[in-house]
């Protein structure tokens, strides 16, 4: 089986794992789980190089603290969903590309860490007046 990250996002193959009960030993790429703290996707897009490809989600928060600990596995758990989501099953515009993993990765430590820091445990959480919240802070 393939399980290039090219063939598990394509639309004809997609798989949805963010809709799987227990997605965590399946592949996201040739070289990576669903449930590892890093993903190292397979980058097929000329000129980049391989860390625009990688998703670590063992993070520094500050304080002692790395998003990898247990105590952060259920906001984590749903934040790698949405992700893989935004890959295989957009409602509306492009699916997400390897090559624009960086960026996003940047924005959900940002986002990560305001959750962390506001007692947010999981992303169903985030209301649309806690999104006011955290584009607020993101200003100030």
């Amino acid at each position: 089986m393939n399980s290039s990250t090219a063939m598990l996002t394509s639309p004809s193959a997609a798989r949805r794992l963010h809709l799987e009960a227990d997605p965590w030993d399946a592949p996201v790429s040739t070289r990576s789980k669903f449930g590892d703290l890093i993903w190292l996707l397979d980058l097929t897009t000329p000129g980049q190089g391989p860390g625009s490809a990688r998703l670590d989600w063992d993070f520094d928060l500050g304080d002692g603290l790395s998003f990898g600990q247990p105590r952060f596995s259920t906001l984590r758990g749903g934040l790698m969903r949405f992700v893989w989501s935004l890959f295989t099953d957009r409602r509306s515009g492009l699916d997400l590309t390897v090559g624009s993993v960086m960026k996003l990765s940047t924005a959900m430590r940002s986002l990560v860490r305001w959750m962390v820091k506001n007692d947010y445990v999981c992303i169903s959480e985030l209301t649309s007046a806690a999104s006011e919240d955290y584009l607020d802070d993101l200003v100030s």
